[in-house]
């Protein structure tokens, strides 16, 4: 399997935990949390994929997941490296 990279600098684990914490704090419905991702942002907001997403979404109840689990969810991850 061939593996494309871009170039240029890659984020540190540190900065993108930073950056999905902060997402999950203002309760973000995506959270693009390094450049690489970020460059695609706006084109996944505007989707057909995000726009069939959002019209399923009226059709199912919506429960927020609790701010504790996913902090431990990141945090697990970047302590397994």
């Amino acid at each position: 399997m061939t593996i494309l990279r871009r170039p240029g600098a890659k984020a540190s684990p540190e900065s993108t935990a930073r950056a999905i914490l902060a997402g999950v704090e203002k309760e973000d419905e995506e959270i693009f949390p390094d450049p690489m991702s970020d460059a695609i942002a706006e084109g996944w907001r505007i989707s057909a994929v995000k726009t069939l997403q959002r019209q399923f979404a009226t059709y199912v109840e919506q429960t927020p997941v609790k701010r504790w689990l996913i902090h431990l969810l990141i945090i697990a991850c970047i302590w397994a490296g």
